[in-house]
This record gives structure tokens, C-alpha cells and sequence, in this order.
């Protein structure tokens, strides 16, 4: 259809205003992980020390705060209002704060799961280095809940980059939205939820897709269904 805004079109709307918007929310989905993975993983393994009572508390504070209360204090300590560049990292900052205190504290329970498995006390008989039994042995079972839960975050990101979008002057399908939703568009809202409930769908299909290529029990269970049915 035709925007009830502008007259443009809705497909050709789309297409200028969604990149902005994933290109966000994928920044964000790898900024909170590559940050949340290790620090979890590290505060299980160094459960009640220093770095894990610290990290912990950090990150709390981070769950706890709203995203648009991070957005608008980065926005109004940053000065760098004018710089697009500096504008999209902030917005990637804010919207990475509550995915990376979630992913963080799912990453260590995870951890401190694993870490009581018998493969582990086989690995520490073997000779091998804590090193190498935290990174080969014990992180890779415990990334399992954690690629699950990115699946799960794509809708939060999708929502808080709305308002991400308009504190920062991004021109994304948020601040868009805002505009249709003052005009009352319903061309480009029936748009935007057809697209953001697609690019959910196929973000859930991937952290499947993900979860079977790091377990492979997942690939067998799944090999002997598929033959079991033929």
C-alpha cells in the first residue's frame, strides 16, 4: 500500500528504514554475547571472588535499568550528537546493556552446571589445564541455554530499538513507527508487524539451527526421527 504520511511507498519505505534497524539489533545481539559469554563463563569459574561478586553486582544494575534511561543518559553525556557514526554506536551500547546482563547471568548458571559434570572431574584427572578445561571441555556444553535464550532477545531488541531509533535521531522502522502511529498509518503498522514477526520467526529458526550444531546429540536425535519415519 501507500503511506498515509508521504504517499511513498510502504516496500519502498521498508527498504530504506529496516536495514537501520537490524543492522542495530544484530550489533547488539554480538556485542552482548562476545561480552557476556566470558564474563559469565569467567564469574562461574571464579564463583565468589572478587571478579564475580563485582561483575555481578554491574550487571544487575544494568538488568535493572530501563533501555531508554540507558539511551538518554548515553545521549546526554556522549556530546556527539551530530556524528552518525558515534550516534549508532551509542544506540548499539544501549540496547547491548540488558542483553548482555540476561545472556551474562544465564551463561554462568550454565557454567556452574557444567562445571560439576563428570566429564570435567575426567578432564582435571587427565593432567589437562584449568585453561583448557574451562574453553574446550566445559564452555562449549554451557553455551547450549545461552544460544537458546538469543533467539528469545530478538523480540526485546526489536522493541527497545524503537526507542533507541528516536533518542538518537536514527532513521530506523522505530522512528518511523512513531510517526505512522501520530498519523495514524495502517498500511506501514500492518507492514512493520508482518516484518518484525518474519525476521523473529527466522531469528528463533537460527538459534535451533545453532543449538544443533554445537550438541550433537541434537543431530542424532534428530537423524534417527527422520528414519524412523521414512
Amino acid at each position: 500500500g501507500m503511506s498515509a504520511i508521504d504517499g511513498a511507498p510502504i516496500a519502498d519505505k521498508l527498504r530504506a528504514r529496516a536495514p537501520v534497524t537490524f543492522l542495530l539489533c544484530s550489533l547488539a545481539l554480538v556485542v552482548s554475547w562476545a561480552i557476556a559469554v566470558p564474563v559469565g563463563a569467567f564469574g562461574a569459574w571464579r564463583r565468589g571472588r572478587a571478579f564475580d561478586v563485582v561483575s555481578s553486582a554491574v550487571l544487575f544494575v544494568l538488568y535493572a535499568m530501563p533501555t531508554f534511561a540507558i539511551a538518554e543518559l548515553l545521549r546526554r553525556s556522549s556530546g556527539a550528537a551530530g556524528v552518525s557514526g558515534a550516534r549508532v554506536a551509542l544506540a548499539v551500547a544501549s540496547l547491548s546493556a540488558g542483553s548482555l546482563a540476561t545472556c551474562s547471568r544465564w551463561q554462568r548458571a550454565a557454567m556452574l552446571e557444567v562445571v560439576r559434570q563428570d566429564f570435567v572431574r575426567t578432564a582435571y584427572a587427565k593432567g589437562l589445564s584449568s585453561w583448557r578445561v574451562m574453553v574446550v571441555h566445559a564452555l562449549r556444553n554451557a553455551l547450549m541455554p545461552t544460544v537458546t535464550l538469543a533467539g528469545l532477545h530478538l523480540p526485546a531488541l526489536l522493541g527497545g530499538a524503537f526507542v533507541v531509533e528516536e533518542i538518537f535521531g536514527l532513521p530506523g522502522l522505530g522512528y518511523e513507527t512513531l510517526r505512522a502511529i501520530e498519523a495514524h498509518d495502517a498500511a506501514w503498522l500492518m507492514a512493520v508487524i508482518l516484518v518484525a514477526a518474519v525476521a523473529i520467526t527466522m531469528g528463533l529458526v537460527a538459534s535451533d539451527v545453532a543449538y544443533g550444531a554445537l550438541d550433537p546429540r541434537v543431530r542424532e536425535e534428530l537423524s534417527r526421527r527422520q528414519g524412523g519415519t521414512a
